[in-house]
């Protein structure tokens, strides 16, 4: 050994330690060992930079194929260059035999340790890691190179800041971000300096809990999906905290993992959301072309569900089920000892294990499959026996199913919309508002569609929902799937929209009624039933009134075999068949404004005064007792899971079977107006304010996260939001979102302006003034009643506000005084200072304000001015129809007329001014002076203020809109 290489005398029992190897790096302390080597802790002599020094064993590097995984972990890892795979420094050879590797110092704890430590993670946070380890596996995939031992031992996650780089999540925070280790195990397309890819048949590589069926058994052809469906294992056990197959024998945990479907997800966490639990699914399926065919599209399914920061929601079920030990199992079969023999596997053992396999599926089917034969010829002649001896004259009830015992419900927020969105991102709600949804309905996979009010449409796509363009502003009452890419909805004033990929297709009505309900009999035909007794079939675009013989509003309709019943106000139940109406007695005077049920199940219909009814199998129909506050409604009713599910105008959400029902805590004490189920697809329900839910097995899960209440405004105190909005609601940005503060008004609040770095003023109706402060607010004493519409405070307190009637105030938070501007009708804004400013109002009303007065400004419109924007290279005001106006010093020169009402006016992302209003219209101004929309798609809600703030534009509006965009450096 030469001076480079030296060991201390005194380190006999690990003779690495205090070793210099190869002159560079100087071994410090071990970190850990297994039965391949070692890893220490070092430095890098000449650098003075903490490393891990990868010892591997004398006596092992006598064996060739150790040799080279060592050194294919090296050069693959080297060759790959990803933040998210451990960086490779060094590779050397000690006189002994002994191999050596540097690589990067990682601070942290691996994944395995944190599951121990901590169970079961955060659907975010699983997400999260699982978006990066997927990151560093693409890279590794776009080398050729197939890593074959991910789990969660290899996957660190260090407490380094995030690089930027990194398109999984670039605000990583520094305990979770992911370095993925130890590619000794890979599987490399092309030959890396002698590792190449050649790979004896029969020989499983790999840990056995993450191995991918196809690699189980040896096969030549492992590719890529078999990581694939390591990372499925690897978030199955983040997600459970168990391995979806498990043993205490290899040949049956192969066997198991090779031949039985993998456990549902729900068996022990019941919050995580669907399509994370379908992505699972699909990469752990048994056949590689059925898994996704790419880790970088697991990683773009992942991204969105980071934002789905809700706690566990654990069943407490055991562990996968494991036989007890027998006769074959007289092995070792600890994880180590499975993992070393899986690994180094002589032909004869994988022989012996292949037959053993066979004997214990053999011995352990056989009799099972003739048990569930026998099994299926009593329940044959138990089911031929009921169908053949009751009487054929007596009408049979449907058996009742058991109902579950209610849960408390869940929240979470929808997962974003992809792209960019324009550069604008969502806030609050987090990160998708709507508006009042009427309807929502579920056709199957992947087909939910809502309406709601003013036209607002949307639909779910690949678990985005996206807005849909109905092409009305009037307000769609219900919709229905007709097709696998098409919906009909109906609304106010006879409105029929076909609602298409091309675009909304509209269908003349001949009727100006307003359409409650729309039930499809075919992809070609549907039924609509309105006000005045109105009851349409619609063919293709053909539409033809039916006679109902009422002239009640009829209110919904439900289609069972050859039968449709459609119910109305006064208990109207009308029974159609074989082109013949009946009526059938409901035994009640109110109004009926639901019906539904399941196919196999008892019929339903629900109304005013907590009405729920039951058909019998007699035809007459039963009242069901509810336990409802009589003055809720029940808006609604569907089939989930063979039960009734059924909502109402209050927040109650009610399963029902036969006479039995049980109520499910949804957290929500506003009204649902839809819900929608069908086969083996979950239940939606959706209502005011935005809301969207769905059903669980046992429990109500919120599916909108955040305030929805109706904000006018945005300030910030100490680098957090503040907006405030209708009924005098504050709304507070916090750690995890946005959350309602407690107002010291019911009136509603229109403007906001900081008094200092604590404080903001707060003016609204009624003469509401309220100081908001970080940890709470107080009113100020109002000088006036009159509705306060817009704030400005100078740098020296000093607060001018204009409101209703002209209304001025004026003077500090402590001492405010009021006077009017006589003739000048409502002031609606009001831009500059409290000693020169312009106030806009109703009437094209223009006000120069002054400290020593008030004088009007000429305006070329009579359409009311909602804003105002001053600026050094000009002043512009907006309003009704559309309306802009830039206000020089003589008058106004009209700039833009026609289209959505303008409510608000400030400088854009890009220094330009914009212009924003109803149902999310946004303007922007070109430097020739014109004005032209860009995209900001609030989902069918209206813009109501746009405040530039330091580095951020925000727009906030109903439906509890806050979106944000980020303004470029040096814009």
């Amino acid at each position: 050994m030469d001076e480079r290489q030296t060991r201390p005398a005194t380190s006999a029992k690990d003779p690495w330690l205090g070793a210099t190897l190869d002159g560079r790096y100087r071994v410090l302390r071990k970190i850990a060992e297994g039965g391949m080597g070692a890893v220490y802790e070092g430095e890098q002599v000449a650098l003075k930079r903490r490393v891990a020094i990868k010892v591997l064993h004398a006596h092992l590097a006598r064996d060739a194929d150790i040799v080279v995984r060592f050194r294919r972990e090296a050069l693959a890892t080297t060759q790959i260059g990803h933040p998210h795979i451990v960086e490779v420094l060094d590779l050397g050879e000690m006189d002994d035999g002994s191999l050596f590797m540097v690589l990067e110092l990682l601070e942290g704890r691996d994944l395995a340790r944190v599951l121990k430590d901590e169970g079961p993670l955060p659907v975010a946070r699983a997400a999260k890691i699982v978006a990066q380890v997927c990151e560093g596996v693409a890279a590794a995939h776009a080398k050729g190179i197939v890593h074959r031992d991910l789990k969660p031992e290899n996957v660190f996650l260090t407490t380094r800041e995030g690089d930027p780089t990194s398109s999984a999540d670039s605000r990583t925070d520094r305990r979770d971000f992911v370095k993925v280790l130890d590619f000794g195990v890979s599987k490399i397309r092309d030959s890396i300096d002698g590792a190449d890819a050649r790979t004896r048949t029969g020989t499983a590589l790999g840990t056995p809990y993450y191995m991918a069926p196809e690699q189980a058994q040896g096969k030549r052809d492992v590719d890529h999906r078999a990581d694939v469906y390591a990372i499925g294992v690897i978030l199955f056990r983040i997600l459970t905290g168990h391995h979806p197959f498990d043993d205490t024998s290899y040949p049956m945990l192969v066997l198991k993992i090779c031949t039985e479907p993998a456990p549902r997800i729900a068996e022990w966490r019941t919050d995580v959301p669907r399509e994370l639990v379908a992505l699972v699914e699909r990469m752990l399926a048994k056949e590689p072309s059925e898994r996704p065919s790419s880790i970088a599209s697991v990683r773009d399914a992942l991204l969105p569900l980071r934002a789905i920061h809700v706690a566990p929601v654990l069943t407490g079920a055991a562990a996968p089920t494991t036989r007890a030990p027998s006769l074959l199992e007289s092995r070792d079969h600890s994880p180590a000892a499975m993992a070393a023999t899986q690994r180094r596997m002589t032909p004869e053992e994988e022989e012996e294990d292949a037959a053993a396999a066979s004997r214990v599926a053999g011995s352990s089917r056989a009799p099972m499959l003739a048990g569930l034969a026998l099994l299926g010829l009593l329940t044959i002649a138990i089911v031929t026996y009921a169908i053949t001896d009751r009487d054929p004259e007596v009408p049979r009830e449907p058996d009742p199913i058991a109902l579950p015992t209610p849960r408390d419900p869940v929240t979470r927020a929808l997962a974003p919309r992809g792209g960019d969105g324009g550069g604008w991102t969502w806030l609050n709600p987090r990160p998708r508002a709507m508006p009042t949804w009427y309807d929502v309905d579920v056709g199957g996979p992947g087909l939910v569609v809502l309406v709601g009010q003013d036209g607002a449409a949307a639909r779910f796509l690949n678990g985005l929902l996206v807005t849909w363009r109905s092409g009305s502003e009037r307000s769609l009452r219900s919709v229905a799937w007709v097709s696998d890419d098409s919906a009909l909805a109906v609304g106010d004033e006879g409105t029929i929209v076909r609602l298409t990929p091309q675009g909304p297709r509209p269908i003349t009505s001949g009727t100006a009624q307003t359409l409650r309900a729309v039930l499809p009999i075919s992809s070609l035909e549907a039924l609509i039933a309105g006000d005045g007794g109105t009851l349409l079939r619609v063919r293709g675009e053909d539409v033809s009134a039916l006679d109902t013989g009422t002239t009640v509003a009829l209110t919904a309709a439900h289609e069972r075999g050859d039968l449709v019943w459609v119910v109305g106000e006064r208990g109207t139940i009308l029974r159609f068949a074989d082109g013949t109406r009946a009526t059938e007695d409901s035994g009640l005077g109110v109004t009926l404004r639901a019906i539904g049920g399941c196919a196999s199940g008892d019929l339903y219909a629900g109304g005013d005064q907590a009405t729920l009814l039951r058909r019998r199998a007699t035809g007459a129909w039963q009242n069901v007792r509810t336990a409802l506050d009589t003055g809720e409604s029940i808006t609604s009713i569907t089939c989930d899971r063979g039960r009734a599910a059924i909502v109402g105008s209050e927040g109650t959400v009610l399963l029902a079977s036969g006479t039995n029902v049980v109520r499910m805590p949804s957290g929500f004490d506003r009204g649902w107006h839809g819900v929608s189920g069908a086969r083996d697809e979950t239940t939606w329900i959706a209502g005011a304010g935005g809301r969207i839910a769905t059903i669980e097995e046992d429990y109500v899960r919120t599916a909108t996260a955040g305030p929805t209440v109706p904000l006018r405004d945005v300030a910030m105190i100490g680098g957090a939001l503040v907006a405030v909005g209708e009924w005098g609601r504050i709304v507070r940005e916090r750690e995890h979102g946005f959350e309602e503060s407690t107002s010291p008004t019911d009136a509603g609040l229109a403007a906001l302006a900081a008094i200092d770095e604590s404080r903001l003023l707060a003016v609204g109706d009624l003469g509401a003034i309220v100081e908001v402060r970080w940890d709470g607010a107080t009113l100020v004493q109002s000088p006036t009643d009159a509705s306060l519409r817009d704030v400005l405070i100078g740098a020296d307190g000093r607060v001018l506000v204009v409101g209703t009637g002209g209304t001025l105030v004026r003077g500090t938070v402590e001492s405010l005084s009021a006077s009017r501007v006589r003739d000048a009708g409502d002031l609606w804004a009001i831009a500059g200072t409290p000693d020169e400013a312009i106030a806009v109002g109703d009437g094209g009303t223009v006000v120069r304000i002054t400290s020593s007065g008030a004088e009007r400004v000429g305006c070329e419109t009579e359409r009311s001015l909602r804003a105002v924007l001053r600026t050094p290279e000009g002043t512009w005001a907006v309003g009704e129809a559309g309306t802009i106006v830039r206000i020089g010093a003589s008058g106004c020169t009209r700039e833009h007329d026609g289209g959505a009402t303008l409510d608000a006016i400030a400088l854009g992302p890009d220094g330009r001014p914009l212009a924003v209003g109803e149902r999310g219209t946004a303007l922007a101004r070109s430097a020739d002076g014109t004005w032209s929309p860009i995209e900001l798609d609030l989902g069918g809600n209206h813009a109501r203020e746009i405040e530039r703030l330091g580095r951020h534009v925000y727009v906030v509006g109903t439906g509890g809109v806050i979106v944000r965009h980020v303004i470029a450096d040096g814009t």
